[in-house]
């Protein structure tokens, strides 16, 4: 399995993580403790626990995916850069 397939497995656990709302795995498994989370339209969050706070900010929606578009390997090290799309609810 290359890195782009097990980064493409990760990128899926997280969606369906992220759409159930269970955030706590999330940080656990994805984010260290130097992690910092971007997200268009909203302040940089910087550190674990704050980043994984941040999820519960997000409406709730009808799906997500997450897609990796570019990637840099370092050693143990690998960095992800990607999208996290979200259909929204029609109430």
């Amino acid at each position: 399995m290359t890195i782009r397939d097990e980064l493409s497995v990760l990128n899926e656990q997280f969606a369906d993580a992220f759409e159930d709302r269970d955030v706590d795995p999330i940080g656990r498994q994805f984010y260290d403790d130097d992690a910092v989370f971007l997200s268009q339209g909203t302040a940089t969050v910087a550190g674990r626990d704050q980043s994984v706070s941040s999820f519960g900010a997000f409406p709730p929606s009808s799906g997500r995916t997450v897609r990796g578009r570019r990637g840099a390997r370092d050693g143990d090290i690998v960095v992800d850069i990607g999208t996290l799309r979200a259909a929204r609810r029609v109430l």
